[in-house]
């Protein structure tokens, strides 16, 4: 699958509130529309999005009114229904209520609200999501056996004939929710890569030495070596430009604090 085309215009804007500095600011998360070759015949876009950090004016989290927003530009016939759309959430989907930086807690409600729109779902934890009101193992596990979404950490699944693969959190300090060492995320990622995947979702991820497109620039070395199409969706860290593209077969999304519909050709 290849992105040929990504309109920065948006074809929609939700207006809400986010943690900038030490208060809150109301800001547009933009909708954007690519196209992409490569679809499997069952489904005619993917939705992906991450760092829903955000509030809407009356209250509800984000990623929740994100689904919704979306239920409606379908039905207007803007976007394709949601029975023939799969979801790519990228993480960190949680804000606190006023949003304040920093803050970890439960997303169940928003894999949720997309599952009930969608077609299907799958995605990566950020570092600071939750899957319920505290961080427990069985309550993860629960989740994932729950909610038919496809929650990954180091795992690759098959969606409508697309190969997905996943690497949840950051890298840091072990110990803390959802990071690895330096050397066991690069080596859980190279893994992935080397699995052969359609898609790869992480939170932090490839990048440049760069403030423009910066992250892990080892993990953009790994995509490029492995000499296939690879389509990498991250989050983590905002860029000006979403996409990074141009050397080799690898593409790579940034989809931090924006919705990008991938829409067939």
């Amino acid at each position: 699958m290849r992105i040929t085309d990504l309109n920065s215009q948006p074809i929609y804007a939700l207006r809400h509130l986010t943690a900038v500095g030490g208060g809150v600011q109301e800001v547009l998360l933009p909708f954007l529309r690519a196209s992409v070759a490569g679809l499997p015949e069952h489904i005619d876009a993917l939705v992906a999005t991450a760092d829903l950090q955000g509030r809407t004016i009356d209250g509800r989290l984000l990623g929740v009114a994100v689904a919704e927003e979306l239920a409606q530009l379908a039905e207007r016939g803007q976007i394709p229904r949601g029975d023939r759309c799969g979801v790519l959430l990228a993480g960190d989907l949680y804000s606190a209520s006023p949003p304040r930086r920093g803050a970890n807690g439960d997303v169940r409600a928003v894999w949720d609200a997309f599952a009930g729109w969608a077609r299907w779902v799958c995605g990566v934890a950020g570092n600071h999501d939750l899957f319920s009101d505290k961080p427990n193992a069985p309550a993860l596990a629960a989740f994932r056996r729950q909610s038919g979404c496809g929650l990954l950490d180091a795992e690759t699944i098959e969606r409508d004939g697309l190969r997905i693969a996943g690497l949840s959190g950051i890298i840091g300090r072990p110990g803390r929710p959802w990071r690895r060492a330096e050397a066991h995320f690069i080596e859980a990622f190279a893994g992935l890569v080397a699995a052969g995947p359609d898609i790869l979702l992480c939170h932090e991820g490839p990048g440049r030495a760069s403030r423009e497109q910066g992250g892990v620039p080892l993990l953009d070395e790994l995509l490029v070596a492995a000499r296939r199409e690879i389509l990498c969706v991250r989050g983590h860290m905002f860029w000006e430009e979403a996409l990074l593209a141009g050397d080799g077969l690898r593409q790579v999304l940034n989809v931090d604090s924006r919705v990008v519909v991938l829409q067939r050709n």
